[in-house]
């Protein structure tokens, strides 16, 4: 097998190397890694705690429920606020 060659390192043939436009990094600093937001994280441990428990019916607040199974967990989901996400958190662990 054959290597190919490097696209960083180039032959110039002793001329000097093109200069590097003002104010460019040859090598711009790696992306950090994307991160979880507190509502995203938040939102993936009540799906979570809500799988384990089989996606039971819950009152997280007098007059506030969510219905039975998978698909009504879901649209919660997409819809709470962080204060509805951790007040079922809260009622989901105690189901453990």
């Amino acid at each position: 097998m054959g290597r190919k060659p490097s696209e960083l390192f180039v032959s110039f043939s002793g001329e000097s190397p093109p200069p590097t436009p003002q104010g460019q990094d040859l090598f711009p600093p790696t992306p950090p890694e994307p991160q979880l937001d507190k509502a995203a994280a938040l939102r993936a441990a009540v799906r979570a705690a809500a799988e384990a428990a089989g996606w039971p019916r819950v009152e997280f607040r007098p007059g506030e429920v969510v219905a039975e199974g998978e698909a009504c967990w879901s649209a919660f989901l997409r819809g709470a606020g962080e204060e509805e996400l951790r007040a079922a958190l809260r009622v989901l662990q105690g189901h453990a």
